[in-house]
């Protein structure tokens, strides 16, 4: 690629000759495209994590509600009568926060950070920021996670 010009102030005639040729052109036509589009993914929004989640091998049950709370239990039933764990959640861009209540059955008292994403197919993923907890680490980065209707 090559710029090509006089530098004369009254005429200031740039070309890429780049592109003139039309493979290169479309292919970096694209490729700004692409970074783009990537660039302008909006990050997951509250209310779309709000609902019950589960991992594929439908192993572990993950609730959001709207009120800022989370629960998690080894089936869909015991999200409400027996979690594993629960507490509050705090989204802000892609970090998810969670703070593990005290009284929690598992991970008491911890604070964890997970980046998540959403798939155009609706589907959760979750990587590891910080978590002290290795077994909600194992749990939430098994994913992805798919939306759970009973």
């Amino acid at each position: 690629m090559t710029l090509t010009g006089t530098g004369h102030p009254q005429e200031r005639r740039f070309v890429l000759s780049a592109w003139r040729q039309p493979g290169i052109s479309a292919a970096l036509a694209l490729c700004l495209l692409m970074i783009s589009l990537a660039a302008c993914q909006p990050a997951v929004q509250e209310p779309d994590l709000v609902g019950v989640w589960t991992d594929r091998g439908r192993v572990t049950y993950l609730k959001f509600d709207t009120d800022g709370t989370w629960v998690v239990a080894d089936t869909f039933e015991l999200l409400s009568a027996r979690p594993l764990g629960f507490g509050t959640y705090h989204l802000e861009g892609k970090l998810l926060t969670f703070e593990t209540d005290e009284k929690s059955g598992s991970c008491r008292g911890a604070t964890a950070a997970y980046e998540v994403e959403q798939s155009e197919q609706e589907e959760l993923t979750f990587t590891l920021a910080d978590d002290p907890c290795s077994g909600r680490v194992r749990d939430l980065v098994r994913g992805p996670w798919e939306r759970f209707s009973p």
